[in-house]
């Protein structure tokens, strides 16, 4: 029978021998990795789904990553239309989602003008306190006229040919829109 000097003896020298083993191991992974898996910098981004995204949407876009790989996988131009038809779906579905999410908001917030307005600025991409990000390049007055300036120019030349738009009446509006005053509002 061992005693427990002994016991020590040989649980020390088995922990010594499998950390020499995992040691050994280790060395010969990292050398097998380095020479044949090449080092490379990826990005990686956070982008957020837009609002209203839910399961059906995300349902929607494994098949539309489904019908990609289908078409090119086979590169057939049946394949190619059903894939583009149903990408251009999924957009009108998605943009159809995003107005209903936000016309759903503001219609749920009309005795709450503080809140109503939290939305907005959300909507507006601003922050918090109302304003938009401080980050942004400097913009003078003059430099807003020329572009403007420019660019009516353009388009004054672009469609200088066209007969005049037509307008269609519109369904939608804002009806429960009231004044608040700014103490309301903090």
């Amino acid at each position: 029978m061992m005693t427990n000097d002994e016991d020590y003896r040989v649980v020390c020298s088995a922990l010594t021998l499998a950390s020499e083993i995992f040691f050994k191991y280790e060395t010969v992974l990292s050398q097998f990795l380095d020479t044949f898996v090449q080092v490379c910098s990826i990005r990686s981004r956070y982008c957020p789904f837009s609002p209203g995204f839910d399961s059906s949407c995300r349902a929607l876009q494994r098949q539309d990553r489904r019908l990609e790989k289908v078409f090119k996988r086979t590169r057939l131009p049946a394949d190619r239309s059903s894939w583009i038809l149903f990408v251009r779906k999924l957009h009108s579905s998605y943009r159809t989602r995003e107005w209903e999410y936000w016309k759903a908001l503001i219609s749920h917030q009309p005795k709450e003008p503080k809140r109503l307005w939290t939305t907005f600025n959300s909507l507006l991409g601003r922050g918090r306190d109302g304003r938009a990000p401080t980050n942004l390049p400097s913009f003078s007055a003059q430099i807003f006229l020329e572009r403007f300036t420019a660019k009516t120019w353009l388009i004054q030349r672009s469609t200088a040919d066209l007969p005049p738009p037509t307008f269609s009446v519109t369904e939608h509006h804002l009806s429960a829109l009231q004044e608040i005053s700014s103490t309301e509002l903090r």
